[in-house]
């Protein structure tokens, strides 16, 4: 990972990170192969996706936060 001149991960950095969390959140979303969707977990992603607009990344980790019992992770721009 790049950094940027403030220790922060560099915008091309965000970029991919955002892309790779579109990519499983509309994963996600569209459910198994045959078109199942869990109907909870798929609300709840919705919400985190409303509550941060433009930023699918910061969704996700608070979906996975949601979902997993004692996950602690942080976005690498939240450490400074």
């Amino acid at each position: 990972m790049s950094m940027g001149s403030d220790d922060r991960p560099s915008a091309p950095d965000r970029e991919g990170r955002r892309a790779q969390a579109q990519a499983i959140i509309d994963q996600i979303l569209h459910g198994t192969p045959d078109g199942r969707v869990n109907p909870a977990v798929a609300e709840n992603l919705r919400g985190h996706l409303a509550a941060n607009p433009g930023e699918p990344d910061r969704a996700l980790l608070a979906h996975l936060q949601d979902q997993i019992p004692g996950l602690n992770a942080v976005l690498p721009e939240d450490l400074t």
